[in-house]
């Protein structure tokens, strides 16, 4: 009886260590997803804010625009 609730002690350290490393790890994740959507944000901003202010940049625009629609759609086949 003794080993057993040693072995239930022990097992259970090992799923709590395990849990607290999986939910550091997870926050890490959404940390950094958090911190590069932000700075995404912000360059498409600026993106826009060129194409508004130099009509010049437009016709680059759209073919990058056109270059991600086709990234996406490999993505997506694959």
């Amino acid at each position: 009886m003794m080993k057993e609730k040693t072995s239930l002690n022990h097992m259970l350290v090992i799923v709590l260590l395990y849990s607290g490393i999986t939910g550091i790890i997870t926050g890490l994740f959404l940390y950094l997803f958090r911190y590069l959507s932000s700075l995404l944000l912000e360059l498409t901003y600026s993106i826009y804010l060129s194409v508004q202010s130099n009509l010049w940049y437009l016709p680059f625009f759209v073919i990058g625009l056109v270059v991600l629609a086709y990234l996406v759609s490999l993505l997506i086949k694959w």
